[in-house]
């Protein structure tokens, strides 16, 4: 079995798993937004994978494709009728948990990519500053809460006759009015300059 970490939002993730499905492979796909389906238990030092009702022990797992790991808010819904530090407490529980068993399950089964370098891999900070490290032409950035900052680095870009565009700085889904939603990297157009003064 290949173990695939992702979101259920991720193409990328859905392409290998179709390649992987097409050669025969069998697939569990783990979205860290759909945690009421898949879980881990840790029993006598072995990490157990429980998917739609079915139980796979880690020798079952050949290999594992991490893209998005999961966090707190990934669990968070899964805690109803409590109060809201129950709910928090609940949630860092079986986040650490499944921390630990993925943890475990990386020594135990080849991974792509290795949890460090997967949690390195999700800041955008970092991956520019490698990237202009090593010489690639990276674009100016601004990241952070600073109307003021953000509006003097849309006019130095736009100045150079460059578009700029906006993105969040995590890829997280949010549900509004009973929907799933999430942003994507957006162009940014002279309307939205009225946008940077507010708190989000």
């Amino acid at each position: 079995m290949i173990v695939i970490f992702s979101d259920s939002s991720d193409v990328h993730a859905d392409a290998v798993e179709r390649v992987a499905r097409s050669r025969g492979s069998e697939v569990a796909r783990l979205n860290r937004d759909e945690t009421h389906r898949w879980s881990f238990d840790f029993l006598c030092g072995e990490p157990i994978l429980n998917l739609d009702g079915r139980a796979f022990t880690a020798d079952k797992i050949r290999s594992a494709f991490v893209r998005r790991l999961p966090d707190k808010q990934s669990f968070a819904q899964l805690s109803i009728n409590v109060s809201p530090e129950a709910y928090d407490y609940i949630a860092t529980q079986r986040l650490s948990l499944t921390s630990d068993c993925i943890a475990l399950l990386s020594e135990r089964t080849r991974v792509i990519n290795t949890l460090c370098s997967t949690n390195r891999a999700q800041s955008k900070a970092s991956q520019l500053f490698v990237a202009d490290k090593v010489g690639l032409c990276t674009p100016q950035t601004y990241s952070g809460a600073n109307p003021t900052l953000a509006r003097q680095q849309i006019n130095q870009i736009v100045q150079t006759g460059s578009r700029v565009c906006t993105k969040p700085i995590v890829k997280a889904i949010v549900m509004l009015d009973g929907q799933k939603r999430t942003r994507f990297t957006e162009l940014f157009d002279e309307s939205d300059f009225a946008d940077l003064e507010t708190p989000e």
